[in-house]
């Protein structure tokens, strides 16, 4: 869904424990087999390091179109959020994404995205990339779900 200066994902219901699915969500390594909207990440999740992408906002074949995009890791709250954002020029342009993940019960858990914008270009990137954003996030939380309910332990 795209807001006056947000982008948000659906919230997806996921049938596996949240330990499995963060870890899944922290196992960037492993983006490229699963993940149709950022297919590589380089990071320490160390707040204020890097985190290097490789972003498809287009509906193209993965190798045909991406964007290499840099952003800084905010915070993380270990088995429950991470966020990350453009934080450079906050004059020009801020945006931080947060993905979070909410327990429901010991078997199940929530997972969704939003990514937040402010700055002179807010209105700009909303209008041109923010059904980009929104196809991606949300097929981000399918592939997700579809990953880790596929590797639940027996």
């Amino acid at each position: 869904m795209i807001k006056s200066d947000r982008v948000i994902s659906n919230e997806y219901v996921i049938n596996a424990p949240v330990e499995q699915v963060w870890s899944v969500l922290t196992d960037f390594d492993r983006y490229g087999e699963w993940n149709p909207f950022t297919s590589k990440i380089q990071t320490t999740l160390e707040p204020g390091s890097p985190v290097r992408m490789h972003v498809h906002l287009k509906p193209e074949p993965k190798q045909a179109h991406f964007r290499v995009q840099t952003e800084t890791v905010e915070w993380v709250k270990e088995g429950e959020e991470l966020a990350w954002g453009i934080v450079d020029r906050p004059w020009l342009l801020r945006a931080q994404r947060t993905q979070r993940l909410k327990r429901l019960t010991d078997r199940q858990c929530s997972y969704q995205t939003w990514d937040i914008f402010s700055g002179l270009a807010r209105p700009l990137v909303l209008k041109t990339m923010g059904v980009h954003m929104d196809r991606g996030f949300n097929a981000v939380g399918e592939a997700l779900k579809k990953r880790c309910e596929s590797t639940i332990p027996a």
